[in-house]
Formats: structure tokens, sequence, C-alpha cells
């Protein structure tokens, strides 16, 4: 800025972090340096995302490979579960009316239609959500919903093809911006309207960044909401070891890695010891979904680490649906549990854990979520809460069979408790049960009448005998 400027011609505030962005002049930014007050100044750096590519068309990827139809056979289609995308933007299309929550501009010259200049978040967005297409499914849910934070812009069209996809970027700044959106999308902090997974395909162009410590926390404070981050590892492997970048080289994200036939792409950046990176592996090799064509979007084929990240997020929004109280190291170890090794034993820098298996993965959080709630304990009533909530919103079976199952769960647990020297622990559990009557009577009026139907019948049974 010049020196006859205004000192600050911008401010934004970043309330989830404790901290702000401004347009200022340099004597301004001295001056804060100097100030007790401010812990650093730093300088708005680039952000990036993955670069895209087309892949040789003699193989492609297919998701009944991962499993897909048995999955959906289930009726675990992602119901309930809110995804977000910090991405490129978004199509107009037909795949995803209905299923946008929220949609924010967050580039140079935002724009409240949705739009998508390169192809690459709606590409992401159709794994995720998208339907059924000439009779291959292109979304690992598509009964979620989106949130999507448009931060990526193309910043020139002049050069060669490749060099104008490598200047598709943003700033730290709009990423941050887009990040504290998304935890709270409508604005009213008394909504719980925030994503249960967030895809990223976006990085710095380095390790570790000046404002590195920025989106430390950042992180952290969506790990704090149970927000799961998913990154793409990055398309670097060509260049060999330590070529994941920063976030998807940090602990706080889940970081999914491509493959090609079963064995690490060749593109697929690799980590180091010290990173721990990447996490798990999946296919990105060529995968169909929306992208750009010459006069609109089309359904075709791309490849890279940006379309294996969106099938773990898929999956993990399965896991939501299923446990909808997972936490990010439950499904880390659900995804380990289920992943098969692809190079060294365990975990190693080229591939991770190794590929996951979708059918272990909901195996195991189906026999999880199912020893969590058969105890009939007082924390089970959260489960019961969600679903009969989600089931007078969507009327779909699936929560009324998993509501009986709690249910079960609970007459086995009186059954247990009725007459025995525990009966301390059944007067708290009914005290608990009569408080949440009082507060939620519309959830907990039924299942209480139930109970003391029960508790009647036990008794005038244990009298007889």
């Amino acid at each position: 800025r010049s020196v006859r400027s205004p000192k600050v011609k911008h401010y934004e505030r970043y309330w989830f972090i404790n901290s702000a962005r401004l347009i200022m002049r340099v004597d301004l930014a001295d001056e804060l340096r100097r100030s007790s007050a401010v812990a650093e100044v730093v300088s708005d750096e680039s952000v990036f995302v993955d670069q895209i590519l087309s892949g040789q068309k003699e193989y492609s990827t297919e998701l009944s490979d991962l499993g897909l139809p048995e999955i959906q056979e289930l009726d675990l289609l992602g119901q309930g579960i809110r995804i977000g995308i910090i991405d490129t933007g978004l199509f107009k299309h037909k795949e995803f009316e209905n299923k946008v929550i929220s949609y924010k501009d967050f580039t140079e010259s935002p724009s409240h239609e949705m739009r998508d200049e390169l192809g690459h978040g709606s590409h992401v967005a159709g794994l995720l959500v998208g339907g059924n297409y000439s009779g291959s499914q292109i979304g690992i849910a598509p009964k979620s919903k989106l949130i999507v934070a448009k931060v990526i812009e193309p910043i020139s069209a002049e050069g060669g093809k490749r060099i104008v996809r490598n200047r598709l970027k943003t700033f730290a700044s709009r990423v941050l911006a887009a990040m504290q959106w998304m935890l709270d999308p409508d604005g009213d902090p008394k909504t719980l309207d925030y994503p249960h997974v967030i895809n990223n395909s976006w990085s710095f162009p380095v390790a570790a960044p000046i404002s590195k410590n920025f989106f430390d926390r950042a992180l952290a404070r969506w790990r704090e909401l149970g927000i799961i981050p998913v990154f793409a590892a990055g398309n670097e492997g060509l260049q060999g070891a330590n070529t994941i970048s920063y976030p998807a080289n940090s602990f706080q994200v889940i970081t999914i890695g491509a493959t090609r036939k079963n064995q690490r792409a060749p593109f697929s950046s690799i980590g180091s010891q010290l990173s721990r990176k990447p996490d798990f592996m999946l296919p990105g090799y060529r995968l169909l979904s929306l992208k750009k064509g010459i006069s609109g979007p089309v359904y075709g084929r791309m490849s890279g680490t940006s379309m294996s990240a969106p099938l773990a997020s898929g999956l993990i929004a399965v896991l939501k649906q299923i446990d909808p109280f997972i936490g990010f190291s439950e499904v880390y170890r659900i995804l380990e549990s289920s992943a098969k090794d692809m190079g060294d034993r365990g975990w190693d820098s080229e591939t991770g854990w190794g590929n996951i298996n979708f059918l272990d993965a909901i195996r195991v959080a189906r026999t999880y979520i199912s020893d969590k709630i058969s105890h009939g304990g007082k924390d089970t009533f959260k489960y019961y809460r969600h679903f009969a909530n989600r089931f007078d919103d969507t009327r779909d079976e699936y929560y009324r069979d998993k509501m009986i199952e709690l249910e079960l769960s609970y007459m086995n647990f009186l059954e247990r408790h009725v007459g025995s020297n525990e009966s301390i622990v059944l007067r708290r559990w009914l005290k608990y049960l009569s408080e949440l009557v009082v507060r939620e009577p519309e959830v907990f009026s039924d299942l209480n009448l139930r109970v003391i139907k029960r508790l009647k019948f036990l008794h005038i049974h244990s009298q007889s005998d």
C-alpha cells in the first residue's frame, strides 16, 4: 500500500482462531509486529489445487469394484450426513439438485450463483453424492448433503494448458475464511449445520508454510467439533520421497493416496517416516464423474489423489450414518483394520496402511455400534434421540430398525437389573430417562411408557416366582 493511502484498506476477523486478515501498509505491519498484543504477523501466501490428470484410456476405475452395490443394498447411502468441500466450486447441474445445503464463493470476484470454471470441485462432488449414469454409480454417498466453499480460481488464461492449470490457486487467508464459514454456514450458532466430514484437495507448495500455525489451529477447531478432515496426498510422486506437502502431512487429518491397478499410482505423492503419511490408499485412476466440457458440464473421467480423497470422504459419511457419534480416532481405527497391505508390512511411506476395503470397514463399523448400544446404558440415549429425530424427518426404515434395536437393549437392561444388587444403577437409569422425558417429551415419552409397562411385568413375574 502507498504511504499516502489509508493504513488499512480491508479488515476481516477470524474468530475461530483469534486472528485477522488485513490489507494494510507496510509501516502498520511493522508496527503490529512490535506490539506485545500481537503474536505474529505473516504475509499472505499462495495455496494450490491438485493438478488435473487425465490418464491413459486402457484402464478405468469403477465404484462397483469397491463393493458399492452391496453397500447400497444395505441402504447405506449417507442419509443425514453433511459433507463439506473446499475446492473450485460447483456446476449448476441436475446431479446436485436438492443436495446443496450451503454454497459460498471466497474468490476475488465472488458470485452468488454456483460456478466452477475448472470442473475439479464438481468432479469431487459427483464422486461424493452423484447418482447413476449409464448404469454406473458415480457417488459413494448419494443421499448425503453438500456444503461447498469455492476458494480456488484460475489466475490467468495465458500460456499453455499445463501452465494455466498450475495457475489455479487462492490465498491462505481465503482458505481460512472458508474453514471458518464451514463451522457455521447459515450464520446462526444455535443450529448445528457444520459438516461431519470435509474433503480437501488443496495444499501449500511446501511442507511447512509460514502460515502453518494459523492452519494448525483451524484444523484443531474442526477436530474439536468432531469434523473429520480428509486431504488428498498430492500428485508429486514422480519427484520422489517426502513430496506430501501441508496440510496433507498434518497428523490432524486423514491423508489419502491414489492407486492404479491395485498398486500405488506413480503420480501419488510419497511421505516420510517423520510425517507418517499417507494414511491410506484408494483408487485414483480415471474415475467417472462430472467434468468441464467444451460447452458445459459433461460426464467424464479424471485421475489424481483428488479423486481418491472423496472416495474416503464418502465412506466416512457412510460410517457416520452407521454411528453418528463416531470420532476421528475410531474412524481411523476402522479404516486401519480394513486396509490391505500394499508395500512393506504395516505402515510405509509410499502406501500408508494400504488400500481400504469398503465392505470390511462397513462390517467393522456395524459391529462397533451394535456393541456400543447392546448394553442399553444411559450413554445410549443419545443414539435413540438421533435415530428418532432422523426417522421423524425422513421416515427411513433404517432409523426405525435402529430404534427397535435400542429398545430391545433397554428391555434387556431392565431384566438384568430388576431385583439385582445393582438396583442403584437401575434407579439412576430411570431417573435419567425421566429427566429426558421432561426435556424432550416428543422423543422419549413413548419409550418411557413402554419401559414402565415392562417394569411392571418384570415385578409381577419376579413376585410370582
